[in-house]
């Protein structure tokens, strides 16, 4: 079957892949069930993975931590699983990645600010802070703005 490892090749068991990557022994039967990793040779019953599977798993890990979904994670490896060039596949997916995380960041800073200012703050109760916070009057208090610091600037 494509995509399987050779049994000669397979060296580790599964515990021994999660102590030394630090990814529990369910994580990785579960990236399996996804295609991350090829399924491994079963050897008495219990899978046997090649040293380099680690090298694999610090990849779904590094993309992991740059925000990537799973599902994003299989869209990368199968391009760098291919015979194909992964530059302008990997370069499309990655600036629409970078967007995400700057749409995030934007939003982790207007929440900073707000945590800031509400530190700080002195209102009498949380109707007259979020009246003030949102800049709403009467009974509908709105919604946040979307420029958080244009709004604590002028408080």
């Amino acid at each position: 079957m494509a995509g399987e490892l050779s049994v000669q090749a397979a060296e580790l068991a599964i515990g021994e892949v999660s102590r030394r990557s630090g990814q529990t022994v369910v994580t990785l039967r579960h990236w399996e069930s996804m295609g991350l990793l090829p399924p491994p040779p079963r050897i008495g019953g219990k899978r046997r993975y090649p040293a380099e599977i680690l090298s694999r798993i610090a990849m779904i890990d590094l993309l992991r931590r740059c925000g990537f979904s799973l599902e994003e994670v299989r869209e990368l490896l199968a391009v760098r699983g291919s015979d194909r060039p992964p530059g302008v596949e990997w370069r499309a997916l990655m600036i629409r990645k970078q967007a995400e995380l700057d749409e995030l960041a934007n939003t982790v800073h207007a929440a900073r600010q707000l945590v800031i200012h509400l530190t700080g703050c002195r209102c009498h109760s949380f109707e007259q802070c979020l009246a003030r916070v949102t800049g709403a009057r009467g009974p509908s208090l709105g919604t946040l703005p979307t420029d958080v610091d244009a709004l604590l600037l002028t408080q």
